[in-house]
């Protein structure tokens, strides 16, 4: 039929549409993320370096910051977890899409998986580059 490839033309406009807002959305969200992580670690170098001089161990200095800044990101992951079906709904009565299968669910842990490595990325590249200052420099500052 030669109707067929322009009557899903809206629907592949909006489509490319969300995608890339949602792409541009996303990088956002890792950059200020990483903004936000990186003035917090700044802002923590002396306790740091402190916890370094008093024998720490730098995974478990890692780990203890990776689980301070990841919070709001398991957090937000979570809410927009439990929100989707609501989403899901409101675009199948926009008609965006029509009946509900197995690749909702598949788009959602995908996403999920999205938005969870840039933002452990955002908070392990400050880290590290604190861990990098000599402790008793960063002491000094102080």
């Amino acid at each position: 039929m030669p109707g067929e490839p322009c009557r899903f033309a809206g629907v592949r406009l909006l489509t490319m549409l969300y995608l890339l807002l949602g792409v541009l959305a996303g990088a956002q969200a890792a950059f200020g993320l990483y903004g936000t992580i990186s003035q917090f670690v700044n802002r923590r170098r002396a306790e740091i370096a402190l916890r370094i001089v008093l024998g720490a161990r730098l995974p478990d200095i890692l780990r203890m910051i990776l689980r301070q800044t990841l919070k709001p990101v398991v957090a937000g992951v979570l809410l927009g977890v439990a929100c989707s079906p609501l989403v899901a709904q409101v675009m199948r009565a926009a008609r965006v899409i029509t009946g509900a299968s197995w690749g909702e669910l598949l788009a959602i842990s995908l996403v999920v998986s999205l938005l969870t490595v840039p933002a452990f990325a955002a908070a392990t590249v400050p880290i590290r580059r604190v861990m990098r200052v000599a402790p008793a420099a960063s002491l000094r500052e102080e």
